[in-house]
């Protein structure tokens, strides 16, 4: 970097000199900006017209002159896109509640769909129980039973030793 300041020293005191002067511009503060003097004042003045003038443009105003064939087609070009963009507001309103009921009706129908599920679930183990509660019924009857036919078997065994013994 020395090297390069050497060989070029007048650029060094080039920028200086610019800086220099920015500093001064800033320090003394230049005005850019011309001033263009004293602005001229304002007139005050009242309007005054004519009368008939002022009643002949009012009465223009209150009722305006017929509008062209031109003025016409445009209002009713205007009114038609108007109608037209109610007539698209109703059918979008229309779609939406369609597909609001749409998805009520499918949500009823899912929710009475789970019911109908769950009645027969539980209907489903009702019977379940109920077959395994008379299986259970079954099987001790015949449990009951095997045992009072033990019961007599051996009473008669009994017997038939007593009367083996009694001869």
């Amino acid at each position: 970097m020395w090297n390069q300041i050497k060989q070029r020293p007048w650029a060094v005191a080039i920028a200086a000199l610019i800086h220099l002067l920015l500093l001064a511009f800033f320090v003394v503060g230049v005005d850019w900006h011309r001033d263009v003097g004293e602005t001229a004042n304002a007139i005050e003045a009242d309007w005054v017209g004519d009368p008939q003038r002022v009643a002949k443009i009012q009465k223009q105003m209150e009722n305006p002159p017929p509008a062209t064939a031109e003025q016409l087609r445009e209002a009713q070009r205007l009114e038609e896109e108007h109608q037209k963009q109610i007539a698209e507001q109703q059918r979008l309103e229309e779609e939406r509640r369609a597909q609001e009921e749409q998805q009520r009706l499918a949500e009823e129908k899912r929710k009475k769909a789970l019911e109908q599920e769950q009645q027969r679930q539980a209907e489903q183990k009702q019977l379940e129980q109920a077959r395994l509660a008379e299986e259970e019924a079954k099987a001790k009857a015949k449990a009951e039973h095997a045992a009072r036919l033990e019961k007599e078997r051996q009473a008669k065994q009994k017997r038939q030793q007593e009367i083996e013994k009694e001869k």
